[in-house]
């Protein structure tokens, strides 16, 4: 049809096909078995776009993970796929890979972009919790500011739907307090910790002190 019409046919390429295993088999992702096969899925599972597509590019080319470890901040955009470091063979897709490139992600966010992505998700799939972060806004900046406006913020969500329970003790309607002690722990032991605690706590001391 391009020859046809005049044009100069363009190169085409694309990835081997995305595997999976099932009854210790390797088999391809299929659109009608995979609910993991539709972009939806990993909406409804909480994952951030940025998160899919990051680790879909692992899969794409063996070099982009030294890339991004070379250029942990730059737009991917600026990553130039080689032909001949895309695999030939189909490529096994890695749950535990994902969430781990996820959390790498989603660390890289600030407190505000972090809960307008919250509230974009959460207005969809979690109205609650919706609910409870747009009713004060600046609160919710605020508890997910801790330990992630920092030069080396913590790991802790790989998707939208863990930051109900991350946050939960912010709230007094997510909240439910546990008095269950450790089974190698006894009330004594922990009366007497708690009692020489209060000792010396101040609740103005910093983290450090």
């Amino acid at each position: 049809l391009f020859r046809i019409l005049g044009f100069k046919p363009p190169k085409y390429a694309h990835v081997s096909p995305i595997m999976k295993t099932e009854n210790g088999a390797k088999r391809k992702i299929s659109k009608r078995k995979d609910p993991e096969a539709a972009v939806r899925y990993f909406i409804e599972q909480g994952y951030d776009s940025n998160s899919v597509i990051e680790y879909l590019m692992t899969v794409a080319s063996s070099d982009f993970e030294d890339w991004r470890r070379a250029n942990p901040n730059a737009d991917r955009s600026e990553f130039k796929f080689n032909l001949k470091k895309m695999s030939v063979s189909g490529a096994l897709f890695d749950w535990d890979k994902l969430i781990d490139v996820s959390k790498g992600v989603v660390c890289g966010f600030d407190s505000n972009e972090v809960v307008n992505r919250l509230l974009a998700w959460s207005k969809e799939f979690d109205a609650e919790f919706y609910q409870l972060l747009n009713n004060d806004i600046d609160y919710a900046k605020k508890v997910f500011s801790i330990d992630r406006d920092v030069p080396k913020p913590r790991k802790d969500i790989a998707k939208w739907d863990e930051a109900k329970n991350y946050c939960a003790y912010f709230y007094d309607s997510l909240y439910t307090p546990c008095y269950e002690l450790h089974e190698r722990l006894n009330q004594k032991d922990m009366a007497e910790a708690l009692a020489e605690y209060l000792k010396v706590y101040d609740e103005n001391d910093d983290k450090q002190e």
